[in-house]
């Protein structure tokens, strides 16, 4: 928690990037790939009967479970991603993984005394998900993780206010 909050005092675009994976738990590559067309900003959803504007990723890999997934953005980093959305490109972040990975990522967090890769950002995610209480269901969906349960992983619809609402109890 400490670290996240030095992240955020730094106030840099690495910074700003790194809360990003942080606060969505979005792969490495999913951030990386995903378009502009699939970023979702104050849309207008009542999947659960209460209306609510809500912000979205539609992104994800890997795994069937993990393609075409929505991935709700937590208020804090909402700011960061509009600030993305600004800079011209085809993608929101306009660097290849190796790129970020060596030329920003690994120089900032040694900047930063800190030691990390860039899959604890998702473990990171995982935990806060944990100490804030949000839904394992809830979590895995935004993960793209299986229930391990067809009822959950087949017959279970995503509900987009649900995601959002979870996602946002995590405290910033």
């Amino acid at each position: 928690m400490n670290e996240i909050k030095r992240i955020r005092d730094d106030n840099s675009d690495i910074g700003k990037i790194i809360l990003i994976y942080i606060f969505s738990g979005l792969r490495a590559n999913e951030l990386l790939n995903i378009n502009r067309k699939d970023i979702h900003i104050d849309e207008t959803c009542n999947d659960d009967g209460i209306e609510r504007k809500v912000s979205y990723f539609v992104t994800g890999s890997k795994t069937d479970t993990g393609k075409n997934r929505i991935v709700p953005i937590h208020n804090f980093i909402k700011p960061y991603v509009e600030e993305l959305l600004l800079c011209k490109g085809k993608r929101l972040v306009d660097r290849t993984y190796s790129s970020l990975k060596y030329s920003f990522f690994e120089p900032y967090i040694k900047e930063m005394k800190m030691k990390h890769t860039m899959h604890d950002t998702r473990v990171t995610f995982t935990t806060l998900c944990q100490l804030n209480n949000v839904d394992v269901f809830c979590r895995k969906r935004i993960l793209g993780h299986k229930m391990k349960d067809i009822t959950f992983d087949t017959y279970t619809d995503t509900i987009i206010n649900r995601l959002y609402v979870e996602i946002n109890k995590i405290k910033a």
